[in-house]
């Protein structure tokens, strides 16, 4: 067996394990029943090659979008036994795609914070897996600024960097970011005339357009209120070409449904898989 195959094996293992833990064989053999689906077998391949680069939203919004969805805290406020809405994304994360939380090397970068001036903030790079990623990321909270304005731009070139020194190799980029509420998506100067974007806008679509040229998948999982409307901004701009490598995942959409907590993480887990290009 080579080292694709064993890949596959050990990611749908997880989550096969995971399932049946929770909920018993007969539900298990459904997620195996799932995981062989068309959507999930077409982007076998991108599960097999993927590496991980983590962008993380630091954005003054995050503050104001978590009224309803997690009790009006910020969405980025750290408490102990209490994971916020950026932990519990990541930890799933990690329980569930195991060859990313194996000591295996993840590009972490955060955007928005008052400190990077329109770029991003590098964690220790490279962080050690998902549960080193989610250690850094309690520890760095507390002494940040959350600011903006709110662009995916600088996260989303810093991972074409990131492959073109790589080529070869296929990249998955997951933005972790809030949903718009009454805030736009991405940023708006007061003088943006109506129908047309603003720099934080068309900076944003221009850079997914260009990742669509490289061995680059981009997930957006949206976390906070109103997340569910965080799709509407990229389907009306983006070419037919750039929609088939940037998918949106609803986070809060799926965690709020009447389900037990496994349950709902497992689904989380697999609309990041069928949603990842085929390379």
């Amino acid at each position: 067996m080579n080292h694709k195959s064993k890949s596959v094996k050990f990611c749908i293992t997880g989550l096969l394990r995971m399932w049946e833990k929770s909920y018993g064989r007969l539900r298990s053999n459904h997620i195996s029943i799932i995981c062989q689906d068309s959507a999930f077998e077409k982007n076998k391949e991108a599960l097999e090659q993927a590496d991980l680069i983590l962008g993380v939203d630091f954005t003054k919004s995050n503050e104001e979008t978590g009224q309803v969805s997690f009790k009006g805290k910020s969405l980025h406020l750290i408490r102990e036994g209490i994971p916020n809405p950026y932990q519990q994304a990541m930890t799933v994360l990690g329980e569930v795609f195991p060859f990313w939380d194996t000591n295996k090397p993840i590009s972490c970068y955060g955007f928005g914070e008052a400190t990077t001036l329109g770029g991003v903030l590098s964690f220790r790079s490279p962080c050690n897996g998902i549960a080193d990623a989610l250690a850094q990321y309690k520890e760095m909270v507390p002494n940040l600024y959350l600011a903006g304005p709110k662009s995916f731009a600088p996260v989303i070139n810093m991972a074409i960097s990131t492959v073109k020194k790589n080529q070869g190799k296929h990249y998955v980029l997951l933005i972790i970011s809030n949903g718009p509420y009454w805030i736009p998506l991405v940023h708006r100067n007061k003088d943006t005339e109506c129908g047309q974007l603003s720099c934080q806008e068309q900076e944003t679509i221009e850079a997914i357009e260009l990742a669509r040229k490289f061995s680059l998948s981009i997930i957006l999982i949206g976390v906070g209120d109103k997340s569910k409307d965080m799709s509407r901004f990229f389907e009306d701009h983006l070419s037919a070409e750039a929609l088939e490598i940037f998918q949106v995942v609803n986070h809060t959409e799926i965690m709020a449904q009447n389900l037990p907590k496994s349950e709902k993480e497992m689904d989380f887990s697999l609309a990041i898989m069928k949603k990842l290009r085929c390379v």
